[in-house]
């Protein structure tokens, strides 16, 4: 599986004045991913960000901004 750093790194601190930040990388990767068929051997965009949800689920701040 492919990390995100930036994006772990942004929600792992659990300070909400960086998550813009978070948020406007999400949003280009999203767009990014759109474009991509074949992700060979690392897992699709939806699955990580399907594992950052359940981790971070509780952080209303960055979820109600995205």
């Amino acid at each position: 599986m492919v990390r995100l750093p930036l994006l772990d790194s942004i929600l792992a601190r659990a300070k909400s004045k960086y998550y813009h930040h978070g948020i406007k990388y999400v949003k280009k990767l999203d767009k990014l991913s759109e474009k991509i068929d074949n992700w060979f051997q690392f897992s699709q965009h939806s699955k990580y960000f399907d594992e950052i949800k359940v981790a971070h689920s509780r952080k209303s701040a960055f979820w109600s901004r995205y």
